[in-house]
């Protein structure tokens, strides 16, 4: 019988043989588009793993019977709505579309507990984070998982991340974001040896629901431990191998409210931060761009050349591709490297993210000047001049995320531009969750309260909230405060933390910098038991260090 397949006559129609420099290069386009065909038929449905039909063009599939959890019930149901609003073909000579994924449902991890007996271990407080880790790196997974793992590797070309999915997490009323950890596998050629460095990824994300951090915030937010269950999400990673790292052109957050808008911006149309390589620099408060997502030419950090040289990145994180960096580890960037931007102009991606900058005439230009210049990252050429439409796909999808889930959204993205000239540049779109907002700022007029009197005012508060009954303050002392000390001040405040949160008080901690950086230079790398108890938490400046406010990703 006879099968029309008139999306793809569409595309042939407008192709010639002419078009194509080689045989080879015909062939390759064409392969690319029946694969991009199939991609397109599977798009917004969870596929049950089935070991006999299971190929690349599945970009969901599920293992289990159970709750696939929070972080991946918001993809799968983004990925339903990408094709429901035809967004695979949208944009022309781009594809938007989440990456290949795979969920080992809630069932597999309450049979990996029992099965090992790990009910002491989780119901232990006298155990360190190695302790835990240890005792289930040491446990075997359950029977014919394996096959199926060393199924989805070996149909696989790319690295892997391994992602908490938990039941609580990306919730409408308290989100976990951050609270658990995310590993990130290189790529190898022995597929039995990338099956045993997935195996302990899953095992370490599924041992992080009970390290310190996940204990203090569960308890903080009137959660049950033994209640909490854990599906893992397992990703292909967005980007391309050079020089021994991998990561993508450029990855970012994009929020559908902004709190702080600048100038002509309006709260309602959202913010960006982008960097270039891996989106954790921006998740762990590292040098990033910001922008309006309508106005993404008019960005402040690129508005002079001294600014874009001042607040341009200074490192890219990247993937190692050497196996042996895949440690065990509590610390999930075990095997993440940083590039210092001095290197950039080694790799393709730069091309697609730098301008350069000529210090004896002050200017910033796209092409490279004649005389003394350096690369600068500032992503113009995306922004101002429209190579990648960006900032276009963020406007749909922020509008949509907010009508589907009827409320203020967050993505996380990932941008690959550094494709072979028969493909096309994807953007990834990672996670989606709800930002948590409270309605009681909303009841109060602004313009009649008496700030004269406030212990601390602020233009830049994330949201708006009311407080009761808060009768402590914990406060880093400004004069006293060396950007040297801050592993000493987290662990010094962890003990004052612990002391209130025996007596159930509730304070408002003050210090300077980046709370929660993971760059102690920045400010005071804490965790959640370090502050499960703040109900308020202020970000404060210093003459001589001023560090770029936080956008709370993490702690709200």
């Amino acid at each position: 019988y006879a099968r029309g397949l008139f999306p793809l006559a569409k595309v042939l129609r407008g192709k010639k043989s002419s078009d194509f420099s080689s045989t080879a290069e015909h062939r390759a386009a064409l392969v690319t588009l029946f694969h991009d065909y199939r991609v397109m038929l599977g798009l917004g449905i969870v596929a049950q793993f089935d070991e006999i039909h299971y190929s690349d063009a599945i970009s969901f599939a599920k293992i289990g019977e159970g709750s696939i959890g929070g972080k991946a019930r918001g993809l799968a149901f983004m990925n339903g709505v990408l094709a429901k609003h035809n967004h695979y073909y949208k944009y022309p000579n781009v594809r938007v579309k989440i990456p290949r994924s795979l969920v080992l449902a809630t069932d597999c991890f309450d049979s990996f507990i029992k099965n090992n007996g790990l009910q002491s271990i989780i119901e232990s407080n006298d155990l360190d984070d190695d302790a835990i880790l240890s005792e289930f790196l040491n446990s075997v997974m359950p029977n014919g998982l394996y096959d199926k793992l060393k199924l989805f590797i070996e149909s696989s070309k790319k690295p892997i991340a391994v992602r908490s999915s938990s039941k609580l997490e990306d919730s409408h009323y308290q989100p976990f974001a951050g609270v658990y950890s995310t590993y990130m596998i290189p790529r190898c050629e022995d597929s039995d040896q990338m099956l045993r460095m997935l195996a302990r990824a899953i095992k370490s994300v599924y041992a992080s629901v009970y390290f310190a951090s996940s204990r203090a915030y569960i308890q903080s937010t009137q959660n049950v431990l033994s209640e909490e269950k854990m599906a893992v999400l397992i990703q292909e990673v967005c980007g391309t191998e050079q020089n021994g790292v991998y990561f993508p052109t450029l990855s970012g957050v994009a929020r559908s409210q902004n709190m702080n808008p600048l100038g002509y911006e309006k709260s309602e149309e959202g913010v960006c931060n982008i960097v270039m390589g891996l989106g954790k620099a921006v998740v762990d408060g590292e040098k990033s761009l910001r922008f309006s997502p309508y106005y993404p030419d008019n960005a402040l950090q690129t508005s002079t050349p001294t600014l874009a040289v001042q607040e341009a990145q200074t490192e890219i994180m990247a993937l190692d591709m050497n196996p042996a960096s895949f440690k065990q580890s509590t610390n999930d960037a075990i095997n993440i490297v940083k590039i210092p931007s001095t290197e950039i102009a080694d790799y393709r991606n730069s091309k697609y993210t730098c301008s350069y900058y000529d210090y004896q005439s002050d200017r910033i230009s796209e092409a490279e000047p004649f005389g003394s210049s350096f690369r600068v990252i500032t992503f113009n050429r995306i922004l101002k001049y429209d190579s990648f439409p960006l900032a276009e796909i963020l406007r749909d999808l922020l509008k949509i995320g907010d009508q589907e889930l009827h409320c203020p959204v967050e993505l996380e993205f990932a941008v690959n531009m550094d494709v072979p000239h028969e493909q096309y540049p994807v953007f990834y779109l990672l996670q989606i969750r709800p930002i948590l907002r409270s309605d009681q700022g909303e009841k109060l007029d602004w313009s009649k309260v008496d700030t004269s009197n406030a212990l601390v005012y602020s233009n830049c508060a994330l949201g708006t909230g009311l407080m009761s009954d808060i009768k402590h303050i914990v406060n880093i002392k400004f004069d006293k405060f060396s950007a040297l000390n801050t592993l000493a001040i987290a662990e010094e405040l962890k003990t004052i933390n612990t002391s209130l949160s025996m007596n159930n008080h509730d304070y408002v901690l003050i210090g300077t910098g980046r709370w929660g950086s993971t760059n102690p230079t920045l400010g005071v790398p804490v965790r959640w038991e370090h502050i499960s108890q703040a109900r308020v938490i202020i970000e404060a400046a210093l003459p001589d260090y001023n560090i770029e406010a936080s956008q709370g990703t993490h702690f709200f």
